[in-house]
């Protein structure tokens, strides 16, 4: 039986009780509990979202493709036509599309670089040695791609999310209307 106030050293410790209590199923309702956690005060409502959070993150990397090798040959020519027909789509985006009259796509030695003016510049290159496409966003930061030949895309394995969606997404954010950029090569955001 618990006592209604426990005093713990850290949140680490009460996440642990916490954790350890629901899978045992001695919790079934959060509401009442209290505890008391230096120098914070911590509620079981706050400590079971996180609890929740964490199951849905590890339920969600769980379809992440695991560890796969990539030949050099492979990575070559997948990343050259990631890159080319990336090019292709932002230099007619760039083209069409009047808010970035001031734009400008590049592409050469493995560097795609999209110069949209006043919303700043996004650097898609490639990393050979690591077999990475690298992004710098102007809106959300660096990102590094692996390619997943299991769903034929490139995977930031740190939320699951990829290359192609994280561009859609930011680029729909400024143009304030959907993009389809699922006929470049390597795309398959629909897939994770």
């Amino acid at each position: 039986m618990l006592s209604e106030t426990m005093v713990f050293k850290s949140s680490r410790d009460i996440y642990k009780l916490f954790s350890k209590m629901c899978l045992n199923k001695h919790i079934r309702s959060t509401s009442t509990f209290q505890i008391y956690c230096k120098p914070v005060l911590f509620t079981i409502n706050h400590i079971h979202r996180e609890f929740v959070h964490n199951m849905n993150q590890n339920q969600m990397f769980s379809n992440l493709p695991k560890e796969e090798f990539i030949d050099h040959s492979i990575y070559d020519k997948v990343c050259e036509e990631t890159l080319d027909s990336l090019t292709e789509f932002f230099e007619e985006l760039v083209e069409t599309e009047d808010i970035f009259q001031a734009g400008d796509v590049s592409y050469g030695a493995g560097v795609l670089t999209i110069d949209l003016g006043k919303f700043g510049t996004y650097v898609i290159n490639k990393q050979s040695p690591n077999k990475q496409i690298w992004l710098s966003s102007p809106t959300s930061g660096p990102k590094r791609y692996d390619y997943s030949m299991q769903k034929d895309c490139w995977i930031y394995k740190h939320d699951g999310n990829t290359l192609h969606q994280l561009l859609k997404t930011e680029f729909e954010l400024i143009l304030d209307k959907q993009i389809d950029i699922s006929k470049c090569n390597h795309s398959n955001i629909f897939l994770i």
